[in-house]
C-alpha cells in the first residue's frame, strides 16, 4: 500500500486544487489511487464541483469521496475558517465498495436507514463514512449497526461541518454531488484507533432540554450560559482556543459510570450559538437525560493518546 497527502491554504480554488493535485501526484507516481478523499475548507465551497471534476479528471481514483468541512488537515497542518484544501490518496490493491446511506423521515418506532452496507461473509470490513449530521440521525444509525451484533462492521469517519443546517454541507461519492445523508466505503481488513484530542473542562451536566440537534438547556440552565461560565474559569490561553473553534461537547458513552475522563465522551463539535434563545448547535442530537460536559481541544492530550494506543 502507498499513500500520499497535500494540503493548500492557496485563497484561489483552481490555484488550490492545482497545488494538491500536483503534489499527490509527485508523490504518488504509478497507476491511479483506488481511494481518494477530498475535504474542502472555507472558501472554497461554492467551487466544489469544479473542484471535484478537476481531481477526478487529474488524479483519475477508482473511487473518490468528498465533503465539504469548516477546517481540514493535511501532512502536519491544520487549517481552520480559512481558505483550504485537502486531498489524500492511497494505492489500496483493490478497489473499495462505494456506501450511500440516507435516512427515512423518523417514525414513532424509530429511524430507518437507506444503504446501510452487510459485510461479507469471511471478510473484515470495516466503513467509513462522511456524513452530513442534519440529515442523517448518526447516533440513531450507529444503534442499528450495533444491533447486528458480530455480524456489524465497524464505522469510522466523521461529519460535514461547512454547513449549519440541512442542505448547506455538500458530500461527493465518486461524481455524484450530494446534500443529505452520507457517503463511504467498504474497508479491507483495517484496524483503528481514535485518538481524542480533547480534556473535559468544567464539570459533567444533564440535559435537562434539547431539540434536535439544537441543546436549550443543561442543568436546568441555558446551554450558552453554562458555556459563559466554563469560559470565565478559563486560562487566556484557553480562551483563545474556544475562539479558534476548540470547543467541542462531550456524551458520556456509559451512563452507568461513577465517573467520567476524556476517554468516556463521544466526541461532538459545537457548530453554532443560537444566543437568543440561549442554545447551542452541536453536531449530535442530545437527549433529555443524557450526562455530557463540555470540552477543549488539546493537543497535548492528542499527542500522549495517540502514542498510547499505537503502543499498545
Amino acid at each position: 500500500m502507498r499513500f500520499a497527502a497535500a494540503v493548500s491554504r492557496h485563497p484561489s480554488p483552481p490555484d488550490a486544487t492545482a497545488e494538491v493535485v500536483g503534489e499527490v501526484l509527485e508523490a504518488l507516481p504509478g497507476p491511479p489511487p483506488d481511494l481518494a478523499l477530498l475535504f474542502c475548507g472555507a472558501g472554497h465551497g461554492r467551487a466544489f464541483e469544479d473542484i471535484v471534476g478537476t481531481v477526478r479528471a487529474l488524479v483519475g481514483p477508482r473511487r473518490l469521496l468528498g465533503v465539504t468541512a469548516g477546517g481540514v488537515i493535511g501532512g502536519t497542518e491544520e487549517v481552520e475558517d480559512e481558505p483550504a484544501l485537502s486531498l489524500w490518496a492511497a494505492q489500496l490493491g483493490y478497489v473499495p465498495d462505494p456506501v450511500r446511506v440516507t435516512a427515512f423521515p423518523q417514525t414513532t418506532s424509530g429511524s430507518a436507514f437507506q444503504g446501510l452496507p452487510q459485510p461479507a461473509a469471511g471478510r473484515r470490513q470495516t466503513v467509513l463514512l462522511l456524513a452530513d449530521p442534519f440529515t442523517l440521525p448518526v447516533p440513531d444509525m450507529l444503534d442499528v449497526v450495533a444491533s447486528r451484533g458480530a455480524h456489524a462492521a465497524p464505522v469510522i469517519g466523521g461529519l460535514a461541518s461547512a454547513g449549519m443546517s440541512p442542505g448547506h454541507n455538500k458530500l461527493v461519492l465518486d461524481g455524484e454531488i450530494h446534500r443529505d445523508g452520507g457517503v463511504g466505503v467498504l474497508l479491507e481488513d483495517v484496524e483503528t484507533v481514535v485518538s481524542q484530542g480533547c480534556r473535559p473542562v468544567g464539570r459533567p451536566m444533564i440535559v435537562t432540554r434539547a431539540e434536535g440537534n439544537l441543546l436549550f438547556e443543561v442543568a436546568g440552565r441555558p446551554a450558552v450560559e453554562q458555556v459563559e461560565t466554563v469560559l470565565a474559569r478559563l486560562s487566556e490561553d484557553e480562551r483563545g482556543i474556544v475562539a479558534d473553534g476548540g470547543l467541542h461537547l462531550g456524551i458520556v458513552a456509559d451512563e452507568h459510570q461513577v465517573s467520567f475522563d476524556r476517554d468516556d465522551f463521544l466526541v461532538r463539535n459545537v457548530v453554532g450559538v443560537d444566543r437568543e434563545r440561549g442554545a447551542l448547535a452541536v453536531g449530535a442530537t442530545p437527549e433529555v437525560g443524557t450526562t455530557v460536559q463540555f470540552l477543549l481541544r488539546d493537543a497535548d492530550s492528542a499527542d500522549e493518546d495517540l502514542k498510547a494506543l499505537l503502543a499498545g
